[in-house]
């Protein structure tokens, strides 16, 4: 059935013919909505599976920027930087 353009207005005057054709626009209107709605929930269920993957990115490189630090620390050279820091704000 090839939807029209044209409005059909439901009356006392009107005919079942009119009436079923009212409902089958109602009907496909409330058809297409329902598969935007699948359509999004869809959409949706992707972003959030794409966010917790990037959020476990970046807990992996919080995770290796935290391994990196710790061996920075076992080196010395964090402590020789902490001192140097310190140094310049009790010059200042």
């Amino acid at each position: 059935m090839k939807p029209s353009n044209k409005r059909i207005r439901v009356t006392k005057e009107s005919t079942i013919d009119d009436i079923s054709k009212s409902c089958a626009g109602i009907a496909g209107t409330i058809g297409a909505i329902g598969k935007a709605h699948n359509c999004l929930l869809k959409t949706n269920k992707v972003i959030i599976k794409h966010l917790l993957s990037l959020e476990e990115e970046k807990k992996k490189l919080n995770y290796s920027q935290i391994g990196q630090s710790s061996q920075e620390a076992d080196d010395g050279s964090s402590d020789k930087s902490a001192e140097e820091t310190a140094a310049s704000l009790a010059t200042q």
